[in-house]
């Protein structure tokens, strides 16, 4: 996909050496570029399934735009 594309992706927000990340529901991760107010979020969040809205920036990595803890009946 090309840089630019948004995304709407669901996963549990986890947080390592290089910063927060999120584990796609189905597999894969992608590394989270978080703003200030989607940082304070995220840190109560941690371990947590979250929903990411965002752009992607590089091969793996999400510009968010908004972090939302999930809904069990969303997916």
């Amino acid at each position: 996909m090309p840089m630019g594309t948004k995304y709407r992706v669901v996963g549990q927000l986890n947080f390592d050496a290089a910063g927060y990340l999120l584990r796609v529901d189905g597999g894969g991760t992608w590394r989270l570029d978080l703003g200030l107010r989607s940082w304070w979020l995220a840190r109560r969040w941690g371990g947590q399934r979250v929903v990411v809205f965002g752009m992607r920036e590089g091969f793996d990595t999400l510009s968010v735009k908004r972090i939302e803890r999930c809904d069990p009946r969303q997916s």
